[in-house]
C-alpha cells in the first residue's frame, strides 16, 4: 500500500478503523506528526512567497534609479557618461534575470499568449543593445523576414537578450558576427541565434542549460553565473518551446528555438 501511494505522509489517513489499543496508538503519533509536518511545510512556503513578493519588490523599486541615470546620461552624452550607460545596461540585464528568475514557477500568472512579429521582436531587443554591440565590435545580420509566431513577447524578449548577451560574451577577439534568422519547418516556426565565437566543448554542451553551471569557458572569463541559459530553457519549457544548441570549439555556436503550430494554425 505505502509503494502505491503517491504522498507517503498521508499514510495515517489510509490506516482503516481498528479496536487494538496499541493500533489506536500508532495512528495517533502519525497523525500527530503529520500535522506537526504539514505546519513546517506551510510555514516554510510562507516564508518562501512573502521572500519571493520582496524580492519582486524591490526590484522594481531598484528600475527607477536605473531609468533616471540613463535619462541624465543620455541628455549629457560624453564619452564618459556612454561608458556609465553601457555598465547600467549590464546590471539591468542582471535586475531583469532575478526578477524572471523569481517569477520562473508561476509563469501562468503573467504571461499572454498572442501572434508575435519575429523580426519586429528581434529589431526592438537590437536596439536595446545597440551600444553594448558596437563597444565589443558585433557585428548583427539580421533575417527573420516577416515571421509571425503565437507566444509571449515580453518573456520571448527576455529569451532573446539573454542569448544575445551570451554570445556577445563569448566573441571572438576580431570579426564578430552574431546571425539572427527564422526557418519555416512542416510543423512550426524556429528561431536561431547563431554567433562566430569561441564555442563550446563537446563533453559540455548538454550542460549548458543546467542550473549554475559555467563550463571552461566561464571559468577563463570569469563573467558567468549559469543563470542566463538555465532561465532561457525553463521559460522555454513554461511556454512550450523547445530549445537546443549547437557547437564546434573554435568557430561557432548556434541556438535554436522552436515553435511549434497548433491545431487551430495548421487548419489555416
Amino acid at each position: 500500500m505505502l509503494d502505491r501511494l503517491e504522498q507517503k505522509y498521508l499514510i495515517s489517513e489510509m490506516i482503516g478503523k481498528t479496536y487494538r489499543l496499541e493500533d489506536k496508538e500508532y495512528v495517533l503519533i502519525l497523525r500527530r506528526a503529520l500535522k506537526s509536518m504539514t505546519e513546517q511545510v506551510n510555514s516554510i512556503n510562507y516564508d518562501r512567497q512573502e521572500y519571493k513578493e520582496y524580492i519582486e519588490s524591490w526590484i522594481h523599486e531598484v528600475k527607477l534609479p536605473i531609468a533616471s541615470i540613463q535619462l541624465m546620461c543620455e541628455n549629457n552624452k560624453t564619452d564618459v557618461t556612454r561608458k556609465i550607460l553601457l555598465e547600467l545596461r549590464k546590471i539591468e540585464n542582471d535586475v531583469e534575470k532575478a526578477l524572471y528568475y523569481a517569477r520562473s514557477n508561476e509563469v501562468w500568472k503573467d504571461y499572454m499568449i498572442q501572434e508575435i512579429n519575429v523580426d519586429k521582436l528581434v529589431e526592438y531587443t537590437i536596439s536595446k543593445n545597440i551600444q553594448f554591440f558596437i563597444q565589443n565590435g558585433i557585428q548583427i545580420e539580421r533575417r527573420c523576414q516577416n515571421t509571425c509566431v503565437y507566444t509571449d513577447g515580453k518573456w520571448m524578449e527576455f529569451i532573446i537578450n539573454q542569448l544575445l548577451v551570451n554570445s556577445v560574451k563569448y566573441k571572438k577577439i576580431r570579426n564578430s558576427m552574431i546571425k539572427i534568422y527564422t526557418q519555416e519547418m512542416k510543423n512550426g516556426t524556429t528561431l536561431v541565434i547563431e554567433d562566430n565565437g569561441i564555442g563550446i566543448k563537446e563533453s559540455e554542451i548538454n550542460r549548458i542549460f543546467d542550473k549554475s553551471f559555467v563550463g571552461s569557458n566561464g571559468r577563463k572569463t570569469e563573467k558567468s553565473t549559469g543563470m542566463g541559459l538555465y532561465l532561457c530553457k525553463k521559460l522555454c519549457d513554461k511556454l512550450g518551446l523547445e530549445i537546443y544548441a549547437e557547437s564546434e570549439i573554435g568557430n561557432y555556436t548556434k541556438i535554436t528555438i522552436s515553435f511549434p503550430k497548433g491545431k487551430f494554425i495548421l487548419q489555416n
